[in-house]
């Protein structure tokens, strides 16, 4: 058992370390206009950039004035790690939301929404009520944290494999050991 004890462990220690992905997914590095800022001026297009090159998936984004609707105009556009969409006209002050759906490089999507508020003294005033978003699991969607499906079945896998390889090893022992006796 003393020479198999050593392979023993290093096959374990080999499997624990395969066994944890990295997880490093595309995360939102900038906004425009800023996240959670006050414009004084019509903003023109909404800029996101991220921290790796991302895809957008599904509508990719969309941003909603404080009278629910939306004010994107045209089809996102991706280049590298940014994804921006022309908005306007801009008509009302209050708060807006900006929804983005991507898939970062690993293939992992990554949703969340951002907001900022319009302050234009020309413009027509809103309802001061602003729309809370829970960015971090909004409608039971993952927002870019954790693994994805591939990730667990391959981690599942390699414990299962960690286990018979216990399993037959103590066994191994435990033969071996009844053997002497």
């Amino acid at each position: 058992m003393r020479k198999v004890l050593p392979y023993l462990t290093a096959a374990i220690l080999l499997i624990a370390i395969i066994a944890t992905p990295a997880s490093a997914h595309s995360e939102l590095l900038s906004m425009t206009p800023l996240q959670n800022s006050t414009a004084t001026t019509a903003p023109t297009k909404i800029v996101l950039t991220f921290s790796e090159k991302i895809s957008p998936a599904g509508d990719g984004l969309t941003v909603t004035g404080p009278d629910g609707i939306r004010v994107d105009n045209g089809i996102p556009k991706t280049k590298n790690n940014v994804l921006s969409v022309a908005i306007g006209p801009i008509l009302l002050n209050g708060h807006y939301i900006v929804n983005y759906r991507v898939v970062s490089a690993d293939g992992h999507p990554v949703e969340a929404s951002a907001g900022f508020e319009i302050l234009i003294p020309a413009l027509t005033a809103t309802a001061t009520a602003k729309i809370l978003v829970n960015t971090e699991n909004e409608n039971g969607i993952d927002k870019g944290e954790g693994r994805s499906a591939g990730e667990m079945n391959l981690t599942i896998g390699l414990y299962l494999i960690a286990g018979v390889i216990l399993g037959g090893g103590a066994l191994f022992w435990y033969r071996r050991r009844q053997r002497k006796n």
